[in-house]
């Protein structure tokens, strides 16, 4: 039209009705105002200038605030405040709306906009490709005529084979994809992996530049191929993917007992997923070749450990090859994948010029929580643009990114206020002034669970944005050998014949595990029946208590071992069938098993408990886990400790009959352990309360408790949690967090809960001023 534009663009469910349109105080008549109607008024100001200006609604549209918009949308032209302001929309301004479908929006809404439709089926990818082909390699006719014949050759042929089943000799059903992605949405990822891993090879700077020829341009789109059109498919069906794409090469296999080269492909026994080109050698790699050699460090917490598979180096790989051109990158995967401590692993790594913000989702987190916690990491750099510190990037981490709650009109709103930041790179301030603020130097990583069951779908429009990676579930050759790396450097001061146990303890464990999640599963009474491989995970956090003063044979580390599976798996059955079950499922494998069968009666002996507070009073001591044999000597320990408890805490009426002694050693084990949180289950008046302050008390915690009073709420718990971490972090207290069901009067609590649980933290609970006071009370 060849106007000046202006565009001001929002996400109307990235905020409330309220922070949309302005509200007006009921008893002060004081009208505080909203992003809406801000832009509206700052676009219908006059003009002597020939310009358009344009408010963008890029988000869903749903019932609450459309309606709203109608008058504007109509003759009259007139958008009506809660303050009984009215404003006109002039005749040089108009609204575009984005969206991804209708459903929510009533006739009255529809018959007043023009509509257009783009259907990506019809536009079709290659507009994609030409534009990124015509971008990149404009001076490089000779490669821009290659990877353009190898698109034409492969692109088709393999988007009809994965929707449609179709190959040039057979149909067979359509592929499943982790999570959905269009056609166009894997052309642009394969576009993100030619710059990452393609065109760095045209702008080599080192002494000896790789020299590309066709067979290696060839392997590398191939290889780029794999991880954009393969990335999201399912175990099963990347077989027949790998299959179908071996054939469209027409490349022949490489010779038994010799590693491929550019031209060749490697062995058919392993997909091309188990294999890198790396150009500079020319070579096909196994990535199980390039595992580095794991070594083990008795001074680390056990959530620091982390063992290398193909499947983290894979990870690895690829997160690092997105970070590089600045991408953001979506892990897609079931739990105890590893998404998480991989990830983690990973970004603590990043030189020091990257910091780190991780942001754990949960049901109850709402944009505004998000907007908090990303800016207290950023500075202000100019009039209206903001970043980390000065010659900092940072990386924002979403773990678990599919959780928030859906509301009535399918929308997650902490998703919709990030579709905004990563696309649009800004938001509004939510406070008075209500600016638009530019966010730059942010790279973007994300973790979630595969959609389905009890887990949210997420806004297509916002995976789009995402380069998204499905992350296998691990191989029971990873499981063992993550699990039988770390007890096998754990035990190696231990007896010669514990040390050859541990393969058989690691394939033990795995079979109790398999045998678990096929006998048990989630009901409404047995809502927490849900097991994954971070049980596996606690299992041997706690066999590395074992000391080789008291688990110097077979038959005494067998018994801890069986020791931790009951505690891990049985202490969550609610029914005595499920117990009994359990047994028999231990007793199986201990019965199968010649070498440990004729220990059966010494490793069954009731009852089965270990723990190491024998030293419990005594400072000086070491503490030593340990077999506690009978109940009649748990007793006497927990009569000094009960007798220590009431001379400082004051008169406690308690009978410690067995269960009690039971329940007394499981919740201390668990606190004794590296984040050792615990949920107690129960009915009201059964003990838990006073036995988790006496298991605290025993473990050396003080033990720290809210008081509800009448108008307790929100700001109040957020008070409570800074006098918590004020004692952990700066007196440096170990400290039990006690919390019931009764004191959650808000369900915001839970999202709290949540943070601290997942890592510790509570996003933006103190201020700036304040986080300066704590810092320099540290130093000193």
């Amino acid at each position: 039209m060849g106007m000046k534009t202006h565009l001001y663009i929002l996400n109307p469910k990235a905020l409330s009705v309220a922070e949309l349109y302005g509200t007006l105080d009921p008893l002060t008549r004081e009208w505080t105002d909203g992003v809406v109607s801000m832009l509206y008024r700052m676009i219908n100001r006059p003009t002597t200038r020939n310009e358009r200006r344009y408010i963008v609604f890029d988000g869903d549209v749903d019932a609450l605030w459309i309606e709203n918009m109608n008058s504007v949308m109509d003759d009259n032209k007139l958008l009506t405040l809660a303050n009984g302001e009215r404003i006109r929309l002039q005749d040089y301004c108009s609204l575009l709306f984005e969206v991804g479908d209708l459903k929510y929006a009533s006739p009255a809404t529809v018959s007043r906009c023009g509509m257009v439709y783009l259907d990506s089926e019809h536009l079709g990818p290659d507009p994609i490709w030409k534009r990124w082909l015509n971008t990149n390699l404009i001076d490089r006719s000779n490669e821009k005529d290659q990877l353009d014949l190898l698109y034409h050759r492969y692109t088709k042929n393999l988007l009809n084979f994965i929707y449609f089943g179709q190959t040039e000799t057979e149909r067979r059903p359509r592929m499943k994809m982790i999570v959905p992605l269009t056609q166009v949405n894997i052309i642009v990822q394969l576009t993100k992996l030619l710059d990452s891993l393609f065109l760095p090879l045209l702008h080599h700077e080192k002494k000896d530049p790789v020299q590309l020829n066709s067979d290696k341009i060839h392997v590398v789109f191939l290889q780029t191929l794999i991880w954009s059109f393969g990335a999201c498919l399912k175990q099963d069906d990347r077989i027949f993917f790998d299959t179908f794409l071996r054939y469209l090469s027409g490349l022949s296999n490489a010779p038994i007992g010799s590693r491929a080269k550019a031209g060749q492909l490697p062995d058919e026994k392993l997909l091309l997923f188990d294999y890198i080109f790396q150009p500079d050698i020319d070579q096909w790699i196994k990535w199980k070749d390039l595992i580095p050699q794991y070594e083990h460090d008795r001074s680390k917490r056990f959530t620091e450990l982390l063992v290398p598979t193909v499947d983290t180096i894979r990870l690895e790989w690829l997160m690092k090859s997105m970070i590089s051109i600045h991408q953001p990158v979506l892990f897609v995967g079931d739990t105890g994948s590893s998404k998480t401590a991989t990830i983690l692993s990973c970004i603590r790594h990043f030189d020091a010029q990257h910091t780190n913000l991780i942001l754990n989702f949960s049901s109850r987190t709402k944009s505004i929580d998000v907007q908090r916690s990303i800016e207290t990491q950023l500075e202000k750099r100019s009039k209206d643009t903001y970043g980390p510190s000065a010659g900092n990037k940072l990386i924002v981490f979403l773990d678990d990114m599919s959780m928030p709650k859906i509301d009535q009109y399918g929308t997650q709103q902490a998703i919709a206020l990030l579709k905004l930041l990563v696309e649009k790179h800004g938001m509004y301030e939510r406070n008075e002034e209500l600016n638009w603020k530019f966010v730059t130097d942010i790279d973007w990583i994300a973790a979630m669970s595969a959609p389905g069951g009890s887990n949210n779908n997420i806004d297509p429009r916002f995976v789009s944005h995402f380069s998204t990676f499905y992350i296998s579930p691990p191989s029971h050759e990873s499981l063992f050998r993550i699990f039988s790396t770390i007890l096998q450097s754990h035990v190696t001061i231990f007896p010669i014949e514990v040390q050859e146990l541990i393969p058989n303890i690691i394939k033990f464990t795995l079979q109790v595990y398999n045998a678990i999640l096929r006998s048990f599963v989630p009901t409404p009474a047995k809502f927490y029946y849900i097991f994954s491989l971070r049980d596996l995970s606690r299992i041997i956090q706690s066999l590395l208590q074992a000391t080789p003063e008291r688990f110097d044979t077979i038959e005494r580390f067998t018994r801890v071992w069986l020791h931790e599976c009951i505690r891990v798996f049985s202490d969550r059955f609610n029914a005595t069938k499920d117990h009994e079950l359990f047994n028999r499922i231990l007793e199986t494998i201990i019965d199968n098993n010649s070498l440990l069968k004729s220990h059966r009666n010494y490793l069954f002996r009731k009852p089965i408990l270990f723990s190491d507070y024998r030293t419990a009073l005594k400072e000086d001591e070491p503490k030593i886990y340990e077999d506690l044999q009978d109940y009649h000597a748990i007793k006497s320990l927990f009569d000094e400790i009960i007798l220590e408890y009431k001379e400082q805490y004051g008169q406690m009426n308690i009978v410690l009959f067995n269960d009690a002694l039971e329940h007394l050693t499981r919740i201390y084990r668990v606190l004794r352990l590296d984040r050792g949180h615990l949920l107690l289950i129960g009915t009201g008046g059964s003990g838990k309360k006073i036995l988790a302050k006496i298991s605290a008390f025993t473990a050396k915690c003080q033990i720290f408790e809210i008081q509800l009073t009448r108008n307790y709420n929100e700001i109040s718990f957020r008070e409570d949690l800074k006098n918590l971490f004020y004692q952990i972090g700066l007196k440096n207290v170990k400290t039990a967090f006690i919390l019931n069901d009764a004191q959650i009067v808000d369900e915001s609590f839970l999202e709290y809960v949540n943070n601290i649980l997942s890592n510790g933290i509570v996003p933006a609970l103190f201020t700036e001023e304040v986080k300066e006071n704590i810092e320099e009370f540290i130093c000193s």
